[in-house]
């Protein structure tokens, strides 16, 4: 066994911790994207459905009164 195929062994299990530590990587990246989805979702909930400064336009999304929505997407513009 020669200082060739010492290298060469090396030189492979470099390259499979190498591949091992970047599927990890991304395995974490997308496991921390999804939970910073979330988060994100769980805020916006939290400021819009249960804060008492947009419960006007959550009262009148969630009905059917079409012109009221309309009269306040009007007022915007």
């Amino acid at each position: 066994m020669g200082l060739d195929s010492v290298k060469t062994g090396f030189e492979i299990a470099y390259c499979n911790v190498a591949i091992c530590a970047a599927v990890a990587a991304v395995i974490v990246y997308y496991q921390n994207r999804r939970l910073e989805q979330s988060r994100w979702a769980s805020s916006f909930f939290e400021k819009f459905y249960e804060s008492q400064k947009y419960t006007k336009v959550c009262v009148l999304l969630d009905s059917s009164d079409t012109e009221g929505i309309t009269k306040l997407v009007d007022d915007e513009q």
